[in-house]
């Protein structure tokens, strides 16, 4: 009994490592079939992916419009930014909960000036830019909303 069970388990870390090594090989149909699902992990694993692409821009009193997106997508790649992560969690979290609610109630564009939701946001967009260096005035935020659902409609939403 003992030298079956040594063998079953000597021959489960051979299997092992060979599927490790096939794993580290080229790509081959056989391991992209079988063994990358088993070894190959995605974010997706641990947390669902995004239902919707937010870009959050800013129009300034000089007419540029500034994309907070670009600054922060770009700032966080150089490590420019690494003590701005609660900004730009709750700058996804507002927007998160404004799309939601704006979408129950059929709002599909258009002005939010009044929503309190769009209201939230809107303050912690101006603070993200004004903390950011940003020194021009701000005339209004857009909240642009693309879905990975391709059925679903590009929606924009603006406020001052």
């Amino acid at each position: 009994m003992r030298k079956a069970f040594f063998y079953f388990l000597l021959s489960g870390l051979a299997f092992h490592f060979l599927m490790i090594i096939t794993y580290d090989l080229r790509p081959n149909p056989i391991s992209q079939n079988y063994i990358y699902p088993l070894f190959h992990q995605y974010w997706r694993l641990f947390v669902p992916p995004p239902k919707n692409n937010y870009e959050v821009k800013l129009i300034l009193t000089n007419g540029k419009i500034e994309s907070l997106n670009d600054y922060y997508v770009s700032g966080f790649g150089k490590n420019l930014i690494f003590d701005q992560e609660s900004s730009v969690l709750a700058l996804t979290n507002a927007a998160t909960v404004f799309e939601r609610n704006a979408y129950a109630l059929g709002i599909n564009n258009g002005n939010s000036q009044k929503d309190k939701n769009f209201e939230i946001l809107n303050k912690i967009a101006k603070n993200m830019y004004l903390n950011a260096g940003g020194a021009e005035g701000i005339k209004g935020v857009v909240l642009i909303i693309k879905s990975h659902n391709d059925t679903l409609p590009l929606r924009v939403y603006y406020g001052s």
